[in-house]
């Protein structure tokens, strides 16, 4: 009965991680992206034409 849950857990930890890591890469990314944009505003950064 043990060795089921621990195989259960290892597929799970195995399903997860790579779908975590993901998502928490999209969050950084999306964090990353805002923080820059409000950094530009906040030097009042315009592109050049």
């Amino acid at each position: 009965m043990i060795d089921l849950l621990l195989y259960i857990l290892q597929l799970l930890i195995v399903f997860l991680v790579p779908i975590i890591q993901a998502v928490a890469a999209a969050l950084i990314a999306d964090w990353l992206k805002e923080r820059k944009a409000t950094t530009y505003e906040g030097k009042h950064f315009k592109p050049r034409k």
